[in-house]
Protein backbone atom coordinates (compact mmCIF):
# COMPACT_ATOMS: atom_id res chain seq x y z
CA UNK A 1 0.00 0.00 0.00
CA UNK A 2 1.30 3.71 -0.83
CA UNK A 3 -0.33 5.26 2.01
CA UNK A 4 -0.29 9.38 1.10
CA UNK A 5 -1.50 10.08 4.70
CA UNK A 6 0.04 12.23 7.34
CA UNK A 7 -1.59 10.55 10.17
CA UNK A 8 -0.40 7.43 11.37
CA UNK A 9 -3.17 4.65 12.54
CA UNK A 10 -5.60 6.42 9.94
CA UNK A 11 -8.43 5.45 8.15
CA UNK A 12 -6.83 5.24 5.39
CA UNK A 13 -5.43 2.13 6.38
CA UNK A 14 -8.28 0.94 7.82
CA UNK A 15 -10.19 0.74 4.41
CA UNK A 16 -6.82 -0.41 2.74
CA UNK A 17 -7.26 -3.67 5.39
CA UNK A 18 -10.84 -4.72 4.20
CA UNK A 19 -9.79 -4.63 1.22
CA UNK A 20 -6.61 -7.24 1.78
CA UNK A 21 -5.08 -8.47 5.33
CA UNK A 22 -1.88 -8.46 4.30
CA UNK A 23 0.07 -5.89 2.67
CA UNK A 24 3.37 -3.52 3.47
CA UNK A 25 2.79 0.01 3.51
CA UNK A 26 5.21 2.38 2.45
CA UNK A 27 4.31 5.68 4.10
CA UNK A 28 4.78 8.81 1.77
CA UNK A 29 5.16 10.94 4.77
CA UNK A 30 8.32 8.96 5.51
CA UNK A 31 10.00 9.50 2.82
CA UNK A 32 12.32 11.93 1.76
CA UNK A 33 10.67 12.57 -2.08
CA UNK A 34 11.28 15.89 -3.24
CA UNK A 35 9.19 17.67 -6.11
CA UNK A 36 9.83 16.92 -9.35
CA UNK A 37 12.40 19.04 -10.99
CA UNK A 38 14.08 19.44 -7.54
CA UNK A 39 16.70 16.26 -7.22
CA UNK A 40 20.49 16.76 -8.09
CA UNK A 41 22.73 13.95 -9.17
CA UNK A 42 24.62 14.61 -5.91
CA UNK A 43 21.77 14.84 -3.23
CA UNK A 44 19.32 11.94 -4.10
CA UNK A 45 15.87 11.33 -2.23
CA UNK A 46 14.03 8.16 -1.55
CA UNK A 47 12.15 8.39 -4.62
CA UNK A 48 14.27 4.97 -6.65
CA UNK A 49 14.20 3.04 -3.30
CA UNK A 50 10.45 3.51 -3.17
CA UNK A 51 10.10 2.60 -6.64
CA UNK A 52 12.01 -0.26 -5.87
CA UNK A 53 9.96 -1.71 -3.07
CA UNK A 54 6.57 -1.25 -5.04
CA UNK A 55 8.20 -2.73 -8.17
CA UNK A 56 7.03 -6.14 -7.71
CA UNK A 57 2.97 -6.34 -6.18
CA UNK A 58 -0.53 -5.33 -7.21
CA UNK A 59 -0.74 -2.12 -5.44
CA UNK A 60 -3.54 0.08 -3.25
CA UNK A 61 -2.60 3.79 -3.20
CA UNK A 62 -4.54 5.44 0.00
CA UNK A 63 -5.44 8.97 0.42
CA UNK A 64 -7.54 11.06 2.44
CA UNK A 65 -9.03 14.13 1.74
CA UNK A 66 -6.92 17.36 2.55
CA UNK A 67 -8.93 20.84 2.08
CA UNK A 68 -10.79 19.86 -0.49
CA UNK A 69 -8.61 17.12 -2.74
CA UNK A 70 -5.92 14.55 -2.36
CA UNK A 71 -2.64 15.38 -0.23
CA UNK A 72 0.47 17.03 -1.22
CA UNK A 73 2.41 14.08 -0.64
CA UNK A 74 0.08 11.77 -3.44
CA UNK A 75 0.45 14.76 -5.90
CA UNK A 76 4.23 15.09 -5.18
CA UNK A 77 4.58 10.84 -5.41
CA UNK A 78 2.38 10.40 -8.94
CA UNK A 79 4.78 14.09 -10.62
CA UNK A 80 7.82 11.95 -9.77
CA UNK A 81 6.46 9.13 -11.72
CA UNK A 82 7.37 11.21 -14.86
CA UNK A 83 10.77 10.23 -13.90
CA UNK A 84 9.82 6.39 -14.91
CA UNK A 85 6.84 6.86 -17.33
CA UNK A 86 8.13 5.18 -20.04
CA UNK A 87 10.86 2.70 -18.54
CA UNK A 88 10.90 -0.79 -17.31
CA UNK A 89 11.19 1.07 -13.60
CA UNK A 90 7.22 1.51 -13.94
CA UNK A 91 6.10 -0.10 -11.17
CA UNK A 92 2.56 0.24 -12.37
CA UNK A 93 2.98 -1.74 -15.64
CA UNK A 94 -0.20 -4.44 -16.34
CA UNK A 95 -0.87 -4.35 -12.47
CA UNK A 96 -4.17 -4.21 -10.91
CA UNK A 97 -4.56 -0.86 -8.54
CA UNK A 98 -7.21 0.07 -6.23
CA UNK A 99 -7.37 3.62 -5.15
CA UNK A 100 -8.51 4.78 -1.75
CA UNK A 101 -10.09 8.34 -1.69
CA UNK A 102 -11.59 9.17 2.09
CA UNK A 103 -12.08 11.90 4.36
CA UNK A 104 -14.77 13.80 5.38
CA UNK A 105 -16.03 14.98 2.06
CA UNK A 106 -14.97 12.92 -0.71
CA UNK A 107 -17.93 12.19 -2.70
CA UNK A 108 -16.92 16.16 -3.31
CA UNK A 109 -13.28 15.57 -4.55
CA UNK A 110 -14.56 12.03 -6.36
CA UNK A 111 -15.33 13.21 -9.60
CA UNK A 112 -11.84 15.32 -9.87
CA UNK A 113 -10.61 12.50 -8.27
CA UNK A 114 -11.63 9.97 -10.58
CA UNK A 115 -11.07 11.70 -13.69
CA UNK A 116 -6.90 12.22 -11.94
CA UNK A 117 -6.68 8.53 -11.91
CA UNK A 118 -8.36 7.16 -14.93
CA UNK A 119 -6.06 9.59 -16.66
CA UNK A 120 -2.88 8.29 -14.10
CA UNK A 121 -4.09 4.15 -15.27
CA UNK A 122 -4.14 5.15 -19.19
CA UNK A 123 -0.97 6.94 -18.82
CA UNK A 124 1.06 4.63 -16.75
CA UNK A 125 -0.35 1.49 -18.11
CA UNK A 126 -2.03 -0.04 -15.44
CA UNK A 127 -5.76 -1.55 -14.69
CA UNK A 128 -7.67 0.50 -12.36
CA UNK A 129 -9.89 -2.03 -10.30
CA UNK A 130 -11.83 0.71 -7.54
CA UNK A 131 -11.82 4.16 -6.68
CA UNK A 132 -13.21 3.17 -2.55
CA UNK A 133 -14.25 5.77 -0.04
CA UNK A 134 -15.22 3.88 2.80
CA UNK A 135 -15.53 0.51 4.83
CA UNK A 136 -18.45 -0.95 3.07
CA UNK A 137 -17.00 0.09 -0.40
CA UNK A 138 -13.40 -1.72 0.51
CA UNK A 139 -15.25 -5.13 1.02
CA UNK A 140 -16.36 -5.77 -2.34
CA UNK A 141 -12.97 -5.46 -3.71
CA UNK A 142 -11.05 -8.34 -4.60
CA UNK A 143 -7.45 -7.76 -5.09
Amino acid sequence: MINASAEKGDTTRSIARAISTEFDEIRLVDQNIAQFGQVSEIEKDDFDKVIAKINTADKIIGSPVYWGGLTSLLYTFIDRLGEVYHTPKNPFRDKEVVIIVQGAWPQEVLPHAKVYFEHFAENYNFHLLAIVTNLQEAASVNL
